[in-house]
């Protein structure tokens, strides 16, 4: 069967399993009947079977899982019928009573989905009585015939609604269309299901709680309406070699199972990509697929008629293939399921995988290395005739060879991430999501097919074009086998998921504005507790405890330029506030007042942030600042000149953070201009060496490193010595301009307006992702042992690894640059940020 249909029978299952819900408030108890399947209408695509709606109303009130059902958003549509008939029931429901109900999904035009009730009355009810008792229920109303039937039609609020009987059928629909067609099927005994492909398959259906019908030949009238999604107009061929499908389902204690099964046109099998009664998959591959697996189809290789027969290359691959393959995805959190999926050949002889290939690409020359394993592009695009999916399509993909496997992938970082995974053992066999599927096999199958919703959510979304939560499930399960005329699906829906813990907020507060900057975390001296200082656009500085609570709020005249500083001002083990703004430097005691002689006025007008330096820890300090004249000035910490800083310069405009370090005991105080001259100088304001002249534009200060310094201009790497040595390197094009040493993997962490990227070189990438939002800077974080980067946007913050992953969490909006922090005493490290006027504390959750 092919992935398309999977997914398909997933999601519709999914749609019964809240449709229970509605039939639960709906309808009443009565007995089984049996020809309600006549007013089924003709241009109906997918319809639901209740046999005994009293037993599974007993059934379901005591599911622990039941909200998790109706709080899926996919539901809405079918929560507003529920409700709706809810209303309708509470008014006439002791009058009549009904066992069986059809649900049908219809198009009823202009793109929109029309639903059809049909109850099979216990005792029938004539049209009279109905319409007695909607006269009652309704203050207005009306009927009209149709064929001599009488419809009665009554309004609440700006919504008509349509009721009918006929026999002992009552009809229930918003759209009277629906009701029309209906009774004309069962005038002229016009029985929609009455193929011999759809009564075969009745003849196979079991007794279940629901079961859902779809017919292929009508489903593109629904196509547009349930999905939307311009994926399947593309892909017509998964549809047209079935006719009917079944799904019966099952609702037990912590999971739903069910079992669909497909009806063929006879003698055509083109479509299916595993060969009819062969032997099963004897399945190996989990582990190899890394544990972040959402969905996989490993699909029986060896024989397999369909590979053998599709395209003459498939010589270069039979010589070698073992026993089975896979398409897969992994954990996608931006939707763009494509670049996250791969395929992956086992291999009965890894070098003779190698021969082969180099001799179907006539050349292997790695493209790019990555940790020691080398990348290859294919050369020819054959991969994709071959090894065929209605999900994943491979023309020239990239491809490595890991452990006895090889994988191929459209983007690099799948490879990337299938070698680290397989480096540390981190294999989907280890999940505890994954660890029960394989145990008990229910029907041989040529094909087995694994969907983990929790991790495959926004690829859903993706190819359907819909906001479907299904977060809240735990794992489906899918195995497939295949006779000469029928594709069967087993599978289960599981409740009993995976404890996985999500990025969650501590608190949050109000301020009494908009914040623009960034939180700085100060020491309460007394307890040595964390606080944060911060401040709004009107001028309020805020001292904030752990908890989130305001300790006091001062309002200066100006805004805080850049970084506050601790100092015990007065040797007295108590803690200081240092800050300056644009012409005062400040010296502020925890409880929000001004030291005295503080603020004193800066001689120009400041170009950038403070720099204060406690020399030798012997609460020695000094500040240094530089000013729009091109001077730079340093004082004392009571504020009086240093000799020798009073002032120095001309620098030109220093706009970047002056910055300091030590050397094997020497100081050095470093700084650019905004023109790219760099300097160095010692305490006294002596130069370590001559300036050097880059002429690039830096966007962030220099960067300490073992040996001197480091910043990115304009695409290049520049690094300095402690004695003035200059080495230049290209790791982009001029337009990336953010940076951070990735030292730890002699690599980059390098950006342009739009792009993030991971480099060794211009050449050699670890990673790369491209966001929606301008990029404005980058942090490097060691959060949990892994080394994540904080990109600060113009309107969000994102969270990204070394191979351009995103965070699941991220983007968050903040309108100011976030902090992460091991603020609170928690086990997770806490990202600090401003969304508008709120200051928020989250609690950050890191991913396997």
């Amino acid at each position: 069967m092919k992935n398309k249909k999977y997914i398909l029978a997933f999601l519709l299952v999914l749609i019964i399993s809240v449709s229970v819900y509605f039939y639960n408030n709906a309808v009443a108890n009565s007995k089984k009947q049996s020809n309600s399947l006549l007013a089924v209408p003709e241009r109906t695509a997918a319809f639901i079977v209740c046999d005994d709606v009293a037993s599974l109303k007993y059934k379901i009130d005591s599911l622990a899982y039941i909200n998790q059902i109706e709080e899926s958003s996919i539901f809405k549509d079918f929560k507003a019928q529920l409700f709706l008939l809810d209303s309708f029931q509470n008014k006439f429901n002791s009058s009549f009573s009904f066992n069986k109900v059809i649900f049908s999904l219809n198009n009823s035009g202009s793109s929109k989905l029309g639903f059809l009730l049909i109850l099979k009355l216990n005792q029938p009810i004539s049209f009279k009585k109905l319409s007695k008792l909607l006269k009652t229920a309704f203050e207005n109303g009306q009927e009209y015939k149709y064929q001599e039937e009488k419809i009665f039609t009554v309004k609440k609020g700006e919504q008509k609604f349509n009721f009918s009987v006929y026999n002992n059928l009552l009809l229930f629909s918003e759209h009277a269309p629906l009701i029309e067609e209906s009774i004309n099927n069962l005038k002229k005994q016009k029985q929609k299901t009455n193929t011999t492909e759809f009564q075969k398959l009745l003849k196979t259906s079991s007794k279940n709680d629901l079961n859902i019908f779809v017919d292929y030949n009508s489903i593109k009238d629904l196509k547009a309406i349930l999905f939307n999604s311009e994926f399947l107009s593309s892909n017509q061929n998964v549809l047209k070699n079935v006719m009917w499908s079944n799904t019966g389902v099952d609702f037990n204690k912590n999971n739903i199972d069910f079992k669909s099964t497909y009806s063929y046109k006879y003698g055509d099998l083109s479509n299916i990509d595993f060969v009819a009664k062969s032997k099963a998959v004897e399945f190996s591959l989990d582990n190899f697929l890394p544990n972040n697996t959402a969905y996989f189809q490993a699909i029986k290789s060896k024989g397999n008629r369909v590979f053998q027969s599709n395209d003459i290359a498939y010589k270069y691959f039979s010589p070698w293939l073992a026993e089975e393959i896979a398409f897969f995805s992994i954990e996608t959190f931006d939707e763009d399921y494509l670049k996250r999926s791969g395929l992956v050949l086992k291999a009965k002889n890894i070098d003779t995988a190698k021969v082969n290939l180099y001799l179907l690409n006539k050349e292997m020359k790695p493209v790019e290395h990555f940790e020691g394993m080398a990348i290859y592009k294919m050369n020819v695009d054959v991969l994709s005739q071959i090894f065929k999916s209605q999900l994943f399509l491979f023309n020239k993909p990239y491809f490595s060879f890991i452990g006895n496997n090889v994988v191929f992938a459209n983007d690099i970082t799948i490879l990337k991430t299938c070698f680290q995974k397989f480096k540390s053992n981190n294999f989907l066999k280890t999940d505890l999501v994954f660890q029960n599927f394989i145990k008990n096999p229910t029907a041989p199958s040529n094909s087995i097919t694994y969907l983990n919703p929790q991790r495959w959510s926004p690829t859903i979304n993706f190819i359907f074009n819909k906001n479907i939560v299904v977060n809240n499930f735990g794992k489906s399960k899918i195995e497939t086998f295949v006779t000469d005329s029928s594709v069967y699906s087993i599978g289960k829906i599981s409740f009993n998921k995976e404890n996985i813990q999500k990025t969650a907020k501590i608190w949050e507060l109000n301020l009494d504005t908009i914040s623009n900057f960034k939180v700085q975390i100060v020491i309460n001296a007394d307890n040595k507790r964390k606080e944060i200082i911060t401040q709004d656009e009107r001028g309020n500085i805020y001292l904030i405890n752990q908890s989130g609570e305001i300790l006091f709020k001062k309002r200066i005249k100006e805004k805080i330029f850049g970084d506050v500083y601790q100092i015990d001002y007065f040797k007295s083990g108590k803690l200081q506030y240092v800050f300056n703004t644009s012409k005062y430097i400040y010296v502020m005691d925890r409880n929000g007042k001004i030291v005295s002689g503080f603020p004193f006025k800066l001689p120009s007008e400041s170009s950038n942030s403070i720099l204060v330096v406690n020399y030798d820890n012997e609460k020695t300090y000094r500040y240094f600042i530089a000013c729009k004249n091109g001077n730079i000035y340093g004082y004392e910490a009571n504020g009086k000149p240093l000799k020798l800083w009073s002032p120095l310069g001309s620098f030109g405009q220093i706009k970047n953070k002056i910055k300091h370090s030590s050397f094997r005991g020497k100081d050095f105080i470093y700084f650019n201009n905004e023109i790219g001259n760099f300097y160095a100088v010692n305490r006294k304001g002596e130069p370590r060496f001559e300036p050097i002249q880059f002429g690039s534009n830096f966007s962030s200060p220099f960067e300490k490193t073992s040996k001197g310094f480091i910043n990115l201009g304009e695409g290049y790497i520049y690094k300095v010595d402690t004695k003035g040595k200059t080495i230049t390197k290209i790791v982009g094009d001029t337009n990336y301009i953010n940076f951070a040493n990735f030292a730890e993997k002699e690599a980059f962490a390098i950006a342009s307006k739009n792009e993030f990227r991971v480099a060794k070189s211009k050449w050699n990438l670890l990673g790369k992702r491209a966001i929606k939002d301008q990029i404005k800077g980058i942090t490097k974080e060691k959060i949990q042992n892994k080394t994540w980067f904080l990109i600060q946007a113009k309107k969000s913050v994102y969270l990204i690894n070394e191979l351009g992953e995103i965070h699941p969490d991220f983007p968050m909006l903040s309108n100011a640059a976030a902090r992460i922090e091991k603020f609170i005493n928690t086990k997770n490290e806490i990202l600090l940020l401003n969304e508008g006027v709120k200051l928020k504390a989250v609690e950050l959750v890191i991913p396997e």
